[in-house]
């Protein structure tokens, strides 16, 4: 990658970058990641632990039987409140898979005497006066999993790397 971004004049000066450094040691890459790293001239010298990756519907079997018990309720209006009871729950799986995590909030209420520390972490987000003898709402922001970070950090070196190859085709 350096051999490239001399070639085309790339990175002639110093600048912020979220990836700033050709050397990575100890990283998770996909298969697409890496196929797309090693077509570029990246040198792998050592690998670590592969994860294989059936692709199956793990969620069939689920997906089944909220279908088939919401078309009983259908067919037979005494099993109504059992089509009512699987439509919820198949809604509710389906919302949750797609929840925002990073809106998640950890609400904590603290005096005067131990609100600043709150408030000085890096998570803080708001703090609330509240009316009862010297009370406060400190919302901070929730931590992300080491899981949900590697798996956003790989889609965005993904994403990075299709755009560079539509912006600068070799």
């Amino acid at each position: 990658m350096c051999n490239f971004a001399d070639e085309h004049k790339l990175l002639q000066q110093p600048r912020r970058t979220l990836i700033g450094s050709f050397i990575g040691k100890n990283i998770f890459l996909a298969t697409p990641l890496l196929r797309w790293y090693l077509e570029h001239g990246l040198i792998v010298d050592e690998i670590y632990e592969i994860v294989e990756y059936t692709p199956t519907r793990c969620f069939q079997g689920f997906a089944d039987t909220v279908s088939e018990n919401r078309r009983r309720g259908d067919l037979d209006p005494t099993k109504a409140i059992l089509a009512e009871t699987f439509k919820l729950l198949g809604n509710s799986a389906y919302g949750k898979s797609l929840e925002n995590l990073e809106n998640r909030r950890d609400v904590v209420y603290s005096t005067s005497e131990n609100v600043g520390k709150l408030v000085n972490g890096r998570l803080f987000r708001t703090c609330t006066p509240l009316d009862h003898n010297d009370l406060f709402e400190v919302e901070s922001a929730k931590k992300q999993s080491q899981v949900e970070f590697a798996a956003a950090n790989w889609l965005f070196r993904l994403s990075v790397c299709q755009a560079s190859d539509a912006v600068l085709p070799l």
